[in-house]
């Protein structure tokens, strides 16, 4: 007859997360921003894809070579960031908030850890408002958050006059602000609204933007409208 105990992967978790605090049962070093922390190459493989392909690279022909310092300042993630993402890796657990959201999602994706990247992303559908949802979209559509970024998209085409009157939203460039515009499922579609956009975004750098009116008036508005 098979048993099994319940509290096993929880105590063997538990038991790993204390043994990375001494330095004698780590196997590897990870180097960010001149700080060493100490890490189990075991682990953070089994836990990242990313980890598990560096340290299981190897060139045919040649003995498998398991790096045991790695060098990850280039990649621009900060050492309390990866802290915050090895407490993870043992506990299942990790604090989210508004300082720390975009650098933790930009590392769960650099580390493809899509179970980090998911808790990420329900967090930052949580936070979408009419003051952030145009730099939500931009941003989670580099990093391929499709759910988020509809969500955000979604948010703007709901709310979209107050949107028009933030700051990321006066900050758009050209490119951006035709995009928005030329929406068809803008919740305000009347060609004055539009009008009052295009000029107030102007207003705010009328010396660089003024050129571009014609342009915009052009591509977002009907003027027969």
């Amino acid at each position: 007859v098979k048993f099994a105990h319940p509290l096993h992967a929880k105590s063997i978790l538990i038991a790993l997360n204390e043994n990375r605090k001494n330095p004698n049962l780590c196997d590897g070093v990870v180097i960010i921003e001149g700080k060493e922390i100490p890490v189990q190459r075991n682990v953070l493989a089994a836990a990242s894809a990313y980890f598990r392909g560096l340290y299981s690279f190897d060139i045919p022909g040649c003995k498998p070579v398991l790096p045991t310092v790695t060098n990850m300042d280039a990649d621009h993630l900060s050492s309390e960031a990866f802290e915050l993402i090895l407490d993870y890796i043992y506990t299942a657990e990790i604090h989210l908030c508004d300082d720390n959201i975009q650098e933790l999602l930009q590392a769960a994706d650099l580390l493809l850890m899509s179970d980090l990247k998911d808790l990420c992303c329900e967090y930052l559908e949580q936070c979408i408002s009419t003051q952030n949802c145009l730099g939500i979209q931009d941003f989670t559509d580099k990093l391929s958050c499709p759910r988020v970024h509809q969500a955000a998209i979604s948010f703007m085409d709901e709310n979209f006059i107050d949107v028009s009157y933030t700051d990321e939203f006066i900050q758009l460039g050209v490119e951006q602000l035709k995009q928005v515009l030329q929406r068809t499922s803008l919740s305000a579609p009347q060609e004055d609204t539009i009008l009052d956009c295009i000029l107030r975004w102007i207003q705010h750098d009328p010396e660089q933007r003024k050129p571009l009116l014609q342009e915009l008036l052009a591509s977002c508005v009907k003027m027969n409208l």
